[in-house]
C-alpha cells in the first residue's frame, strides 16, 4: 500500500501498481466508483495506474487525490465547494480540479468531512477550498467565507504537510516547525484565542509529520 484514506464509514488504499481501491459507505459518492451504493470489499476505482497520493483527514466524505502527472482530482461530497471544482455538486467519480499540474507525488492533501479541503503544491504554497466558518479550518484569516475554487492561504512557500480535524488544522513546514489554526482550544495550543491564520506551536524545528483527530493532534 502506498497510501490510505478514510471516510465516514469508508476506507481506501493505493497499491504499489498505482491503482486506487475503496470500500465502505458510498452515500456521497466518496468511494469514487461512480456509484452511491455501499461496498463491503475493496473495488478498483477506474483503470488509472498513476495514482500517487490520496488525502487523509478526519471523518471525511470528500476525497482529494494526486496523480503522477501532477494533476489533482476530487470526488465525494462537495458541500460549500470543498472539492474546489467551482460548484457545490457532489461527484461519484474522480474529477480533475482545475488545469494545474503542480500537485506532484510529494504533495500533501487533506480532506475533512467538515466542508473544507487543504492542498500543498510542489512549490510549497498552501491552498484551501470550501467553508471558512467559525472553526477557521482553511486558515485564510477571515470567517463565514465560502471558496468553491482553491484560494491561497497566505504567501509562504515552505509548507510541507497538512492535515485537518473537526475544529482545527495543523501543518509542518520544510524548516521542521509546527503550525496550527482553527477554533480555540487545547488542540491549537491556546484555550482562549481562535486562530484564523496559521500560528507556530513552540520553537522546535524537528517536526516531521502531524495528523488531526476530531479534537486533537498527534505529531512526530
Amino acid at each position: 500500500k502506498r497510501g490510505m484514506m478514510g471516510a465516514a464509514g469508508a476506507g481506501g488504499a493505493l497499491k504499489q501498481s498505482g491503482t486506487l481501491w475503496a470500500w465502505g459507505d458510498a452515500n456521497m459518492g466518496q468511494l469514487g466508483n461512480g456509484s452511491v451504493t455501499d461496498v463491503s470489499s475493496p473495488v478498483q476505482i477506474g483503470s488509472r495506474t498513476d495514482w500517487a497520493h490520496i488525502g487523509d483527514g478526519c471523518d471525511k466524505k470528500s476525497n482529494i487525490g494526486v496523480t503522477t502527472d501532477g494533476k489533482r482530482w476530487g470526488w465525494g461530497e462537495n458541500k460549500f465547494g470543498a472539492l474546489g471544482l467551482g460548484d457545490t455538486t457532489n461527484r461519484s467519480s474522480p474529477t480533475q480540479i482545475g488545469a494545474l499540474t503542480t500537485w506532484g507525488p510529494g504533495t500533501s492533501v487533506t480532506s475533512a468531512d467538515y466542508n473544507s479541503t487543504l492542498h500543498i503544491t510542489t512549490a510549497g504554497t498552501l491552498f484551501g477550498a470550501g467553508l471558512q466558518d467559525w472553526r477557521s479550518l482553511l486558515g485564510t484569516g477571515d470567517s463565514e467565507a465560502t471558496y468553491s475554487s482553491p484560494v491561497q492561504v497566505g504567501a509562504l512557500t515552505d509548507w510541507a504537510q497538512v492535515n485537518s480535524g473537526r475544529t482545527h488544522s495543523a501543518a509542518v513546514k520544510t524548516d521542521g516547525t509546527l503550525w496550527v489554526w482553527g477554533q480555540r482550544g487545547p488542540e491549537t495550543g491556546n484555550s482562549s484565542v481562535d486562530k484564523s491564520s496559521p500560528v507556530q506551536v513552540g520553537s522546535l524545528t524537528d517536526w516531521a509529520h502531524v495528523t488531526c483527530g476530531a479534537d486533537f493532534c498527534t505529531a512526530l
